[in-house]
């Protein structure tokens, strides 16, 4: 999430962030806002499924995922970036994270 921005952004294959389509609030210094992100993936096709942030779904079937080199473990890793304003420290409250698989 980029408040300076008001976008949200994922990770492509090549590790772009790429803008999500849509139209967001940016959020001002000391506002809280709680909102629900859900992100499906499918891990053994290596792409996105489908993201839910509050009441907007966003189909991302076929974009692929960033992968790594094949190695012995298998492993995921989630990042939450937030971009902060000028001369402003952005903080984020990360409430749960919950990782399922074959949803």
């Amino acid at each position: 999430l980029s408040p300076r921005n008001a976008e949200y952004k994922y990770m492509d294959s090549a590790g772009n962030y790429v803008a999500l389509p849509g139209t967001w609030t940016a959020s001002q210094p000391d506002t809280y806002i709680w909102q629900r992100i859900k992100l499906i993936i499918d891990i053994k096709a290596s792409e996105y499924v489908r993201v839910y942030i509050d009441d907007n779904e966003f189909d991302m079937t076929g974009i692929a995922l960033k992968t790594g080199a094949a190695g012995t473990f298998h492993r995921s890793r989630a990042e939450i970036t937030i971009a902060s304003h000028i001369a402003f420290i952005a903080k984020a409250y990360i409430d749960d994270l919950t990782i399922t698989e074959e949803e």
